[in-house]
């Protein structure tokens, strides 16, 4: 693929919206974009998208991973600028660049020389990553075994590798109380906004960096009207941690402090951890992938580095199901703001580290 036509290829991706539980037009687009070059190509119940090149049946397959969601709203048009140098939105959505530079990089492989490979080729385009609900949770494939997994959507520059990550879980807050009118019987009710207050300050929201933890409440939601007790909180909040024996810690402390407030307040607190969850990403720095990873940014020009992360990713749960992962940066700055940019060159480079990781593995 020449430059011209992957400036075309990215400026065609990033201007299709494609929100989460949205992604179909994008796997029409892609699936256009591979047809007709050998590829075997399928979806499964989530709207996930499957390309696979078989080179041999007795070789091992090699996969890449780039989601098809962004965080753009719904009814957002997105029109793409380029100024010869870098790509970005006109300042009324996001860009897109996280994760349309992976899916095109993806694209690009799919024109690679099946001479030039010693394994089968598997790319999948997940849904649903940017909402937490992770189409790639349902990732499934048996048509050979999976020797390395990479998922290109990393936000740093080409060259730079996650090896371990956050996992993360999701959980919901309902603090049930007993409503009163708040003037003429106020002692007749149980205020669930005082005991969701005090449940707030006893969680230990943050980070901790040497832990390996994060902990959020971001959306409280309650109440009726200012004359009545409030009789029901509802919270979203999420805990991430580098090992699941802290996530498990991290939930039952949750569990124990929402007991806590229900004796002290008299309200009855029900926790629900059963929504949004994957594990941590816990691959090694020496491993036969991070040296695939090494040789390719070598073979390049690249340099190399390989990091932890504070963040999680579909890396997690392919690393989750026993696949050898990790995730490939793929440049651009700003994600999911409105002054989202990436450089060409960022967008070439990752095509080109693809390419080589899909030789060199």
């Amino acid at each position: 693929m020449n430059k011209s036509e992957l400036i075309k290829l990215f400026k065609d991706a990033c201007s299709i919206n494609s929100p989460s539980g949205e992604e179909l037009a994008m796997a029409k687009f892609i699936t256009k974009s591979i047809d007709n070059k050998g590829w075997q190509v399928w979806s499964d119940d989530m709207g996930n998208l499957y390309a696979y090149l078989e080179v041999n049946s007795k070789f091992e397959t090699v996969a890449f991973s780039a989601h098809m969601d962004t965080v753009a709203g719904k009814n957002d048009k997105i029109e793409v600028l380029f100024d010869g140098k870098t790509f970005k939105s006109n300042g009324k959505t996001i860009l897109g660049a996280d994760n349309r530079i992976g899916i095109c990089s993806l694209i690009s492989l799919a024109n690679i020389d099946k001479s030039k490979l010693k394994n089968n080729v598997l790319l999948f385009f997940p849904t649903h990553e940017e909402s937490g609900k992770m189409g790639s949770s349902l990732f499934k494939f048996e048509k050979s075994k999976i020797k390395y997994f990479f998922n290109v959507d990393g936000g740093d520059a080409p060259g730079v590798f996650v090896y371990k990550s956050l996992g993360f879980h999701t959980f919901r807050i309902h603090v049930h109380g007993v409503s009163a009118h708040a003037a003429k019987n106020y002692e007749d009710g149980k205020n669930a906004l005082l005991a969701a207050s005090e449940l707030v300050t006893k969680l230990p929201m943050g980070r901790n960096l040497d832990e390996g933890w994060t902990f959020n409440i971001g959306s409280i939601n309650g109440g009726e009207k200012t004359n009545i007790v409030c009789d029901l909180v509802d919270l979203k909040g999420e805990l991430r941690a580098f090992d699941e024996t802290k996530m498990k810690e991290l939930e039952l402390l949750v569990k124990d402090t929402a007991a806590e407030i229900d004796k002290k307040f008299g309200v009855s607190t029900k926790v629900d951890f059963t929504d949004g969850m994957c594990p941590p990403l816990l691959g090694k720095i020496d491993s036969a992938i991070t040296k695939v990873c090494e040789d390719a940014s070598l073979k390049l020009g690249f340099e190399s580095k390989f990091q932890e992360a504070f963040y999680s990713s579909d890396a997690n749960n392919y690393s989750g199901m026993g696949f050898e992962t990790i995730v490939v940066s793929r440049g651009g700055r700003n994600p999911h703001s409105k002054n989202e940019e990436v450089e060409l060159i960022d967008i070439e480079k990752t095509c080109s580290l693809v390419q080589e990781l899909a030789v060199l593995s």
